[in-house]
């Protein structure tokens, strides 16, 4: 009798084990997919360099906020017992890819890149996702719901700054924006809670971080040159339009 239960423990054990195991492969098979995603476009030049250059930037912060959702709803489904929010949450996420995507593609049209500090965006997503799961379920789904409203009045500022020419680029905008209005309210009828006010401020500020590392502007139509000064030294000197150098 001994005997069977110990046996049957120890499988339990393998079991559990193994399934650990086939998750953490899967997350980190997902986390590869996702920042060394390129989907190569041809080039658009029906845009002028400025309005190309001011959509680049747009999309880049675009891009990066969408490796960032995904981590984060990756990071709830892996910790939540609850299987409905597990599929909810795996569901936005997979979404969350399509609009990588979407703005992937368009940043190689338009002759941009993606941000080096992804890899950092979706670690420190992830963790986040991690912690407000293990906290509860209504906590992790008010991550989202808050996620999704402080992502929905992003989209709506790049919408009216960008060039109404770049009609591409603002078609993506627009139904990202549908989407995630959706993916708040689903948040909201599985049972999310309001977070509290520091919470969301940080939430605030981590974004704003996030925008303002993405986009670096130079007051240049062209990468700044070395100047000579008068004491020898070289300084970088704009000339005419503003362009975003990628970090």
């Amino acid at each position: 009798m001994k005997s069977n239960l110990m046996a049957l423990y120890i499988g339990l054990t393998l079991e559990k084990f193994m399934s650990l195991n086939d998750k953490l492969a899967t997350e980190l098979s997902h986390f590869l997919k996702t920042i060394t995603y390129k989907n190569t476009g041809e080039l658009d030049n029906s845009l002028t360099d400025e309005e190309r250059q001011k959509s680049i930037s747009l999309m880049r912060v675009n891009a990066s906020g969408e490796v960032s959702a995904q981590a984060l709803y990756r990071g709830q489904a892996f910790f939540t017992n609850t299987p409905e929010v597990r599929k909810h949450l795996i569901k936005a996420g997979d979404e969350e890819f399509a609009h990588l995507e979407w703005c992937s593609k368009r940043l190689d049209e338009l002759g941009g890149k993606k941000s080096i500090l992804d890899p950092l965006y979706y670690a420190g997503s992830f963790t986040l996702g991690s912690i407000a799961a293990l906290i509860s379920d209504a906590t992790s789904l008010g991550f989202v719901e808050e996620t999704e409203k402080q992502v929905v009045e992003h989209l709506k500022r790049h919408l009216k700054e960008m060039s109404p020419k770049d009609e591409k680029s603002r078609k993506i905008l627009e139904k990202m924006l549908e989407e995630e209005e959706i993916h708040g309210q689903e948040a909201k009828n599985h049972g999310s809670e309001e977070l509290p006010p520091p919470v969301k401020g940080m939430m605030t500020a981590t974004s704003k971080i996030m925008t303002e590392c993405s986009p670096c502007p130079y007051e240049s139509s062209q990468v700044p040159v070395p100047h000579p000064h008068p004491q020898g030294e070289n300084l970088l000197v704009p000339v005419k339009e503003s362009i975003y150098v990628v970090i």
